[in-house]
Formats: C-alpha cells, sequence, structure tokens
C-alpha cells in the first residue's frame, strides 16, 4: 500500500487541479520570481508554479515538491532539506529540525507540515505516529486559529467521519464540494484548495476517510461512495 501511496498522491493533485479550474482559479505565474506569503491566518492563497529539483531522489524529491507545491514550505528550507537529506531516514531527522525552527519563529502552518512529513515516514506500528499526528494538528489549528471554519463529526456506520467546513465567502453560495485527501493524507493537507474554492463562491468539506486522522476509529469499516 505503502509503495503506492505516491500515486494516490498525483491523483489527489491532478483532482484538485480540476476543481480548481472548473471554480475559475487561475495560476499565479509571479509566484515563480516573488516570494510567497506564508499560509498564516489569510483566506489569500497562491500555488506556487512548477516542479522543483530538490533531491536526486525521485520520492524525497516529490515529498518536497508536495510541501512546496501547497505553499506549506518556504523555498530554503526545501533546498535545506534537500541539501541535508541523504537517505529516507534522514528525512526524519532534517523535517523534525526544520519543524522545531518554525514553531519558535512562529511559522505553525510550515511547522504542522513538516511535522506531517515526519509522520508520512513514520512505520504504521511505530507508537511515535499518533504523537506525530497529535503535533501536527496542534500546529496547524494555531496556523489557522483566526479564520472561518467548522469541525464536525458525520455519523458514519457504527462511528463518525471527522470532517473540515470552508464555507464561501460570496453571498449566493454556487454550491458544495466534497473533498478528502485518501488514504495517506488527511483533510487539513487540503485547505489551501478549500479556502480558495470558497473564496470563488463554493461550500467546501473535506474529511478524514476511515483509517486516517480523527477517522482512526472507523478503522474496521469499508469505505463507500454512499
Amino acid at each position: 500500500m505503502k509503495g503506492k501511496s505516491w500515486i494516490y498522491s498525483i491523483l489527489q493533485m491532478a483532482v484538485i487541479v480540476f476543481l480548481m479550474s472548473c471554480a475559475g482559479v487561475q495560476v499565479d505565474e509571479t509566484a515563480i520570481v516573488r516570494e510567497r506569503m506564508l499560509r498564516e491566518n489569510t483566506s489569500e492563497v497562491f500555488f506556487p508554479v512548477g516542479y522543483e529539483d530538490f533531491h536526486e531522489d525521485k520520492s524525497i524529491n516529490y515529498l518536497l515538491n508536495r510541501l512546496h507545491s501547497y505553499g506549506y514550505a518556504l523555498m530554503e528550507d526545501m533546498v535545506d532539506a534537500g541539501i541535508k537529506i541523504t537517505d529516507f531516514q534522514s528525512v526524519l531527522k532534517v523535517m523534525d529540525d526544520l519543524s522545531v525552527k518554525a514553531e519558535a519563529e512562529g511559522r505553525h502552518m510550515n511547522a504542522a507540515m513538516y511535522i506531517r512529513a515526519i509522520e508520512f515516514y513514520t512505520g504504521w506500528d511505530d507508537p511515535e505516529k499518533t504523537s506525530l499526528y497529535e503535533r501536527f494538528v496542534k500546529q496547524f489549528y494555531m496556523a489557522v486559529e483566526k479564520d472561518a471554519f467548522e469541525i464536525n463529526d458525520v455519523k458514519y456506520g457504527m462511528g463518525n467521519l471527522a470532517t473540515l467546513k470552508v464555507g464561501s465567502e460570496e453571498k449566493n453560495t454556487k454550491g458544495t464540494i466534497i473533498m478528502h485527501a485518501g488514504y495517506d493524507g488527511f483533510k487539513e493537507e487540503l485547505y489551501p484548495a478549500m479556502r480558495y474554492l470558497a473564496s470563488h463562491g463554493y461550500d467546501v468539506i473535506g474529511f478524514d476517510v476511515p483509517w486516517m486522522g480523527r477517522s482512526k476509529e472507523l478503522s474496521d469499516e469499508s469505505f463507500s461512495y454512499e
């Protein structure tokens, strides 16, 4: 399953790009050459353009680009990580150092997503995985504490699906878009896309699928479109 996760991630990003194109989202070409805003308590979202060569290993390079392409990571941090990461094991140490630095500087969203990168590479049976997830969500919600959103549990099977809703920023809502990050992602990772779609008139609901995030209690439930 883990070996295929990068394929699911690429498909996930493709779907998000498609949804944003439907909503009239336009790529900010100048994001390539200007310094991008941090994702800190703002509904103004910019998506960096292009795929960078941060690391010679394609899987590690994808991880760093995944963080950068959503605007979750500073360019200089990813360049520094690309230099210091020598193998998969070193990903954990390098990203942890970056997360500690970002937290100390008050860059909570950067810290959250660097911790998420560590969690992603931590084995399912590792006792640290749960605590890493808790560190991730703590930093994430510190970053967006001034934003308008709703957190709800939706009945599903014998338990609940954890949801995050960002309401339309326009008076006349165009409709509702439902999003999830699949079996290797959390709803919080979709936040920039959700915020952007909301700014274009849509109510957007992201949720953790069974096995993931706050929906982990549903690990024995099958996931159905119904």
